[in-house]
């Protein structure tokens, strides 16, 4: 009897000692998952405003280009050397500051992403994926193919940290800095010539296929605005009008679906009809 009665209470402790690491294990679990979720919205806080920065900067550039005309009347060889020397190097800054805030923010999350994490947070890495594969593509034959490698290259020589008495934080160089640097460093440089080529192309071209791919790049920046800025107001950024059939922005994929919609109810109707 009691030995009968020192095994149930053995075995009761040994119920209550596993029920308490499962309890904790749990805890844990728990607490170190919502540790990471906030180590994420902080991040993204941290970076939200320069990222937003450098969005519009590169939105409003691609607009006044695919819209506007901006390489033909600034980046032309009939345009001022001055202004066709700015034209490029400002464009080429644009695309360079996107790249290196991006690369901040992911160097910075990459640890922290969870599989659940919130579906802005998801959206805004989406729409990030979507915009490389946008400019690496070779399915369009639009200028400034960038391919993922030159993306991460360009990403990474636009990035300076401060010195240990200013913080020593990571951040975008800035466009003196920038002008400085294309000047004196060929190497350099040599890192942005598919922009160069690129606004020369449209510089001598009104092709709307040679436009598609900014097209395209252009509404998924108005897209990424509006993740970064938590669905905000953002009237004030214009989207470019035309876009390719294969754009994968939100708008051209929701007038696609609804297209395809009206397409499969005019079938429906006219195969109602003939029988």
């Amino acid at each position: 009897m009691v030995d009968t009665v020192a095994i149930i209470v053995a075995a009761l402790a040994l119920l209550g000692t596993l029920a308490q690491a499962v309890i904790s294990g749990w805890i844990n679990f728990h607490s170190e998952d919502r540790k990471r979720r906030d180590q994420l919205r902080d991040v993204i806080a941290k970076y939200r405003d320069p990222l937003c920065r450098a969005t519009e900067d590169l939105s409003y550039k691609l607009f006044n280009i695919v819209s506007h005309g901006f390489a033909l009347v600034y980046a032309s060889e009939n345009s001022p050397a001055r202004r066709r020397s700015y034209a490029i190097r400002h464009t080429s800054y644009v695309f360079g500051q996107f790249f290196a805030w991006v690369h901040i923010l992911r160097h910075d999350t990459q640890f922290l992403m969870p599989p659940d994490a919130d579906p802005n947070s998801k959206e805004i890495n989406k729409i990030l994926g979507d915009i490389r594969m946008t400019l690496l593509t070779d399915s369009s034959l639009s200028p400034f193919m960038l391919w993922s490698g030159e993306q991460l290259a360009i990403s990474e020589i636009m990035i300076v940290r401060d010195t240990k008495e200013d913080g020593g934080q990571v951040r975008c160089m800035g466009f003196a800095t920038f002008c400085q640097r294309w000047k004196a460093d060929e190497e350099f440089r040599a890192w942005f010539a598919p922009i160069e080529e690129g606004l020369a192309v449209l510089s001598t071209s009104t092709e709307n296929a040679n436009s598609e791919r900014l097209q395209s790049l252009q509404h998924l920046l108005v897209d990424l605005l509006e993740h970064l800025t938590e669905h905000r107001s953002t009237s004030d950024i214009f989207r470019c009008l035309v876009a390719p059939i294969w754009c994968s922005c939100k708008q051209c994929k929701t007038g696609q679906e609804s297209a395809m919609g009206e397409r499969k109810e005019r079938g429906r109707y006219a195969w109602l009809t003939r029988k």
